[in-house]
Order: structure tokens, then C-alpha cells, then sequence
């Protein structure tokens, strides 16, 4: 049996080791300053046994891991370590949660970051999965977890005073109408009642508020930032006034738009649209119902997909859309005067299409008559074509197709054009230089005289 006398500093305090058991006996007074620890180490006391304090030894125990133990010069063993993490505080905390888990480990998560320095010196390892300190009962610092305790302990008074400051401050909020505001652990959450004063972010009056992740215009606040509450409010009211200075005049204008519109509705004016070109205030518009229109006013453009089109210009735009997607314009115009008529050269236009309108439905009317009342001349003809009054479709004629009405002195000759594949030639019986022709005479008229003169 080995047996260690420490009598001399101690007061007879005695520390056995048997092959099974460690065995503390000695005076009252030299045991009771030790009894916690004794009774965290497990010891149980056996009056019967020379009122001594007895443990069934474990691996690792032996007479100097006890002595540095019980002064504190050893980390406990697993059971010790267990022990002071059991009793450890669990639901005295508003700032932090603990955890203790069947297999003896504990977990402290919540506001540990200011203490992340008291965790350590308590040998509590950060577990970022868990975003909290956990405790190994194999490695606790047992004076270290006493420090942490009195270290959480004056942060929850500390917490306290700051959270009483915190509803003083929201008390005097003069602006309940701009924020929802709630009263958190440790910040307070300001939510954004209306998205217009989203300039004013929280973030860049206080250094610390950060965005919720989950909230949309809702943001965190520590406590001890809220101080910055009345200059955030009176920025707030001052994008306010002039959001609302900025909605009034949005509004006034919509206003004068609306009846500046009745108005040129009134006068006739009407609103045109085009693709991939943009209007020019004064450009002159002609259309085919021979129609001129002076633009007045630009308005909207769009970027459209030719599919849209359908929905926001119609079958018209549609089939405008000839180059793909691309930007439609649109333009307010109102009716050309007589004079900006003149200028654009648009009633000569107009009148030289009417005189060959005029001229083609004359030949149309040639056509038909000689085609009716006159004949087939047999044998091969050669009649003037390069003379020919008028011309059907003469971007056919090199094709085998388009027509002629040719005036030979006295008879009038309508020549179809049959030289196209398919064509039956057999029936051709004048000689255009190609495959032949179809040509109808009739001798001169006056009816016949009257359309004649129109195509001159």
C-alpha cells in the first residue's frame, strides 16, 4: 500500500491508494474545505471506515492524479467531467441555451460570441454545424467553466440594463407609421411599412444592422444602436415628403396628359406605331388609303418579340415585323395642312398612282373588250410590242407571263403572254423573240378610242 502524509500543510489530510480504491481521511477540518470536490469526484463517505472518503479506482487514477485534482493542478476524469457539466445551469439563461446530452457533452449556442474568449480558457471547442460551444467531459476546464458561469452571468445583467435602455429608446419613437418595430433578444427587428422609403436603408445608419434573410424590408438592429432611431425617422420623413412631393407632380402631369390627349382627340389626332424606325417630331406620313399625317408628339417605345406583337400591335404590326424582335415606336400625329401637303410632294404622288391606276384599269377594260369581240388571226403575227401602250406585270414578261395592249394603225391588239412552262405554245400566234404569244385584234372603235386615250 502506498500512502502519501501531507499533514504538514494540510492539517493530517491523507490520501491512500489501494489496488481498487483511492481513500482521503483525516480531521474534519483538514477534509471540509475538499468535500465539493470530493463529492464531484465521486467520493462516498464511510463512517464505519474511520469516517474516510472512499472511490472505486478508474483508469488513470492514481494517488498524484487525486493530490492535483483535488488543488486543481488536473483536468477531471470523463465521470468528474460529467458531473460538472450536469450541474451546470441549464434555464437561468435569456442569452444563451445549454444543452447537456446523454453521453455527457454540452452544448452553450446563443450570444457566445463576446465570451468567446471565457468558452476557450473552459476548454469549450466552437462547432460551426451547431453554431455553439460544446464541452467534452474528457477535457472541461472545471475553474474555467467556474469563470464561464460567472462570466454569462454578468452578461445576462449586462443584457438587462441594455434591454431596459432599448425599450426606453422605442418608446420615444416618433415615427410608429414608417416601422413595424419588435423587441428581440438582442437587436430589434425594424420591417418597412412601405417600400417607397426603401432608400432609406437601416443598414447605412447603423453600423451594425444587418438585412433579414427572410423578410423582405426587414432588418436588425443591435441594441445598443438604436440610439440612431430619430435621425433614421427624420431621413425617412424627409424622403417622404419629397416621394410624396414627387407623387403629386407624377400626378398633376398624368392629369395634363389625359386632357392634352382628349384635346388632340378631339382635333383628330391619332396615334400611330411602326418597327425598328423612330419618328421624327414633323415627319410627314403617307399612307395607302392616301392619307398624310404630321407627327406631333413621340411617346412610348417597346422592345417586342414578333410572338407579342399580336397582343400589343395587332395583326398589322405582325406582319410589319419582317426583321424579328426589335423596338416598335409609337407616335402621336395630327392631319397635314394644305401647305405641308405642298411641301412633301405628296399630292403629286398620289396623283401620278391615281393616273396609273387609272391607266391599268383602262388597259383592264381594252383587254377584255378585244379578248370578247375580237379574233384569233391565224399564222404567226408580228405585232409592235416595244410600242406597246401598256404592259400587264412586266416583271413577268422575261418569265413567259404578263400581257400587252398594242395599238398597229388600224386594229388593237391585246397579246397574252404564253411562253411559261405549262404553257400550251401551240395556240401562240405572235412571235415575241421566246416561246410565243396569244394575240387578240379588233379593229378600231370609238369605244374603243375612248379607253385608248386614257392610257396617253
Amino acid at each position: 500500500m502506498l500512502t502519501t502524509k501531507i499533514a504538514a500543510i494540510y492539517l493530517g489530510l491523507r490520501i491512500e491508494e489501494t489496488p481498487t480504491e483511492l481513500i482521503v481521511s483525516g480531521p474534519y477540518n483538514a477534509i471540509a474545505p475538499f468535500l465539493p470536490k470530493l463529492k464531484a469526484l465521486k467520493f462516498r463517505y464511510h463512517p464505519e471506515r474511520n469516517k474516510s472518503w472512499v472511490r472505486t479506482k478508474v483508469r488513470g487514477d492514481t494517488e498524484q492524479t487525486l493530490v492535483k485534482r483535488l488543488f486543481g493542478e488536473a483536468p477531471p476524469t470523463q465521470e468528474e467531467g460529467k458531473t460538472l457539466l450536469k450541474d451546470f445551469p441549464k434555464d437561468k439563461w435569456l442569452l444563451f441555451q445549454v444543452a447537456v446530452y446523454p453521453t455527457g457533452f454540452m452544448q452553450i449556442s446563443g450570444e457566445t460570441y463576446p465570451l468567446r474568449e471565457d468558452f476557450a480558457a473552459a476548454n469549450g471547442k466552437w462547432n460551426t454545424a451547431a453554431k455553439g460551444y460544446w464541452f467534452d467531459p474528457q477535457t472541461v476546464n472545471a475553474k474555467g467553466l467556474q469563470a464561464l458561469q460567472k462570466a454569462m452571468e454578468k452578461a445576462e445583467e449586462l443584457f438587462a440594463k441594455i434591454r431596459s435602455q432599448a425599450k426606453q429608446e422605442i418608446s420615444q419613437w416618433q415615427y410608429p407609421d414608417v416601422f413595424e418595430i419588435t423587441l428581440g433578444l438582442t437587436s430589434v427587428q425594424l420591417h418597412l411599412l412601405d417600400k417607397h422609403y426603401v432608400t432609406a436603408r437601416p443598414e447605412n445608419a447603423f453600423s451594425k444592422a444587418r438585412k433579414s434573410a427572410s423578410k423582405i424590408l426587414t432588418w436588425h438592429v443591435p441594441f445598443e444602436e438604436i440610439g440612431a432611431l430619430p435621425a433614421l425617422g427624420k431621413l425617412i420623413e424627409k424622403e417622404r415628403a419629397a416621394w410624396e412631393k414627387d407623387e403629386a407632380e407624377h400626378e398633376l402631369q398624368q392629369q395634363q396628359e389625359q386632357i392634352q390627349n382628349l384635346e388632340e382627340t378631339r382635333n383628330g389626332y391619332k396615334t400611330f406605331k411602326r418597327p425598328y424606325t423612330p419618328y421624327k417630331v414633323g415627319e410627314v406620313l403617307e399612307f395607302k388609303d392616301e392619307s398624310v399625317w404630321v407627327v406631333t408628339r413621340l411617346k412610348d417605345k417597346l422592345w417586342l418579340d414578333v410572338e407579342d406583337t399580336l397582343s400589343f400591335g395587332g395583326v398589322s404590326l405582325y406582319h410589319r415585323m419582317t426583321k424579328g424582335n426589335g423596338w416598335v415606336y409609337w407616335a402621336l400625329a395630327r392631319p397635314a395642312t394644305e401647305t405641308e401637303l405642298e411641301a412633301s410632294g405628296v399630292p403629286q404622288r398620289q396623283k401620278e398612282r391615281n393616273t396609273q391606276r387609272n391607266k391599268g384599269q383602262a388597259a383592264l377594260e381594252i383587254s377584255k373588250f378585244v379578248q370578247k369581240k375580237g379574233t384569233i388571226p391565224a399564222g404567226n403575227h408580228r405585232v409592235p410590242l416595244g410600242n406597246a401602250l401598256y404592259t400587264f406585270s412586266p416583271h413577268l414578261i422575261p418569265y413567259g407571263g404578263g400581257g400587252w395592249v398594242v395599238q398597229d394603225g388600224k386594229d388593237v391588239w391585246y397579246v397574252q403572254n404564253n411562253g411559261s412552262d405549262g404553257d400550251s405554245w401551240d395556240q401562240n400566234n405572235v412571235i415575241t423573240g421566246g416561246a410565243g404569244a396569244i394575240g387578240w385584234k379588233h379593229t378600231l372603235t370609238p369605244e374603243l378610242q375612248t379607253l385608248l386615250d386614257a392610257l396617253h
